[in-house]
């Protein structure tokens, strides 16, 4: 046997009781840990006291209107990483499994970005052979530290934003309004999120057995 209880704090919406007793109503604000629908039945006599008590499972469905808050501290700088100008190229063969690749010398003090096209060696236009043949071009790289522009800032925001909407609404939850704002926090900036959503909030404990009578 077992009660349901409010999971979450919040004001109900829709409550269906299919067995128990009902201890809230629509329109009342709950809080968590609350006590929704009992699984403790009364039988009670014509003067109002309870002549007897019995435990079932209580069983229903209670949606409530939750208010969903997160926060993202976002640091003031951020790794950036731009091109220096500098190139080299090469190319490489691969013939089943040995490989052989040139490359011009690196030179400078940066990180290289490699883009690589490949293609099979063909005979008679239609039977390929295990040889491929690809060109290899680098780009020099250097990291720095940045600033975030609003505009990047923005795009972490909304980023965040839709990636907690998705995991709420994989767990069935309904968003009824959806608020966010950008601040400075003493770090940086702090991406902080407002939704307002309807969910289930029914959670089973235990019944207290208490005043049972046989």
């Amino acid at each position: 046997t077992s009660d349901l209880v409010a999971a979450k704090s919040g004001v109900i919406t829709s409550m269906v009781v299919r067995s128990g007793t009902a201890r809230t109503a629509v329109g009342q604000e709950v809080e968590e840990g609350q006590v929704l629908v009992e699984g403790r039945v009364s039988i009670v006599g014509d003067n109002g006291e309870e002549l007897r008590a019995y435990l079932i499972p209580a069983d229903g469905d209670v949606t409530a209107r939750i208010v969903e808050t997160y926060e993202k501290e976002i640091p003031l700088f951020h790794e950036a990483r731009t091109a220096t100008g500098r190139e080299r190229s090469g190319a490489y063969i691969r013939i089943g499994p040995w490989s052989f690749t040139f490359l011009m010398p690196a030179g400078g003090n940066g990180e290289w970005d490699y883009f690589m096209e490949e293609r099979q060696l063909t005979l008679f236009s239609d039977f390929c052979l295990p040889v491929y043949l690809g060109n290899i071009r680098g780009r020099e790289m250097v990291s720095y530290e940045k600033n975030y522009g609003q505009e990047e800032l923005a795009g972490l925001a909304q980023m965040i934003n839709e990636q907690t909407v998705k995991n709420l609404e994989e767990k069935g939850v309904h968003i009824l309004e959806n608020n966010d704002r950008i601040e400075t926090s003493p770090s940086g900036w702090r991406i902080i999120g407002r939704l307002v959503t309807e969910q289930s909030i029914v959670r089973r404990a235990p019944v207290e057995e208490k005043g049972l009578m046989e």
